[in-house]
């Protein structure tokens, strides 16, 4: 989006779009005063971000995303090869409802790598998992939930009795945590992350 705009006006020419202008065109006192705010609640999302854009000024402590109209698929391969977690796609013309809806979809992009095992870790009543390490360093990466089935989860966990170890001097003790020695890989499906040392 470009600009402040006025645009609000044509964008949107209900009560609430007019009430919104209104109130965005008042200084930041003047918008205190005249609480409380319009409900913009009917208005599309591209009219929303237009008035959301007005209000918030520059560099501001909230961060404004910029719309990316084009094809989804294109946008997800770009994200995807970016190394980023996914991307959030709206209708423009949606309005805003609270609850479960199909107007905006979060798609992540997942990404499969092999770890070795370092333990599992586990607590009656809770979900186990994974403490992972990086193939060849030893070094612990993090951790991921076990989602197996039934048979393939049993099979691991045969696998971690057979290998069973002490725990690397590195990690901190943990009462919950059957350790592993060398040799036990697993293939983890997660997020992929673009911090440095991160996964």
């Amino acid at each position: 989006m470009h600009g402040r705009s006025a645009r609000v006006h044509s964008a949107d020419g209900t009560q609430a779009g007019r009430q919104a202008a209104r109130w965005r065109g008042l200084d930041s006192r003047d918008q205190a005063r005249r609480l409380p705010l319009p409900d913009l609640r009917d208005i599309g999302c591209k009219a929303r971000r237009e008035i959301l854009y007005g209000i918030i000024k520059p560099n501001s402590r909230i961060q404004f995303s910029e719309a990316m109209p084009g094809d989804a698929e294109a946008i997800f391969y770009l994200a995807d090869q970016a190394g980023l977690e996914g991307i959030v796609s709206k209708r423009a013309d949606s309005k805003y409802r609270s609850g479960p809806t199909t107007n905006w979809l979060k798609i992540k992009s997942w990404t499969v790598d092999d770890f070795e095992l370092m333990g599992v870790e586990g607590e009656p009543g809770k979900a186990a998992f994974a403490l992972l390490a990086e193939p060849g360093t030893g070094k612990y990466v993090g951790s991921a939930f076990i989602t197996l089935g039934r048979d393939v989860k049993e099979r691991l966990w045969k696998r971690v009795q057979e290998h069973a170890g002490p725990p690397p001097e590195a990690m901190k003790k943990r009462s919950a945590t059957q350790w592993v020695g060398p040799g036990v890989k697993l293939r983890i499906k997660h997020l992929p992350c673009v911090a440095a040392g991160f996964w």
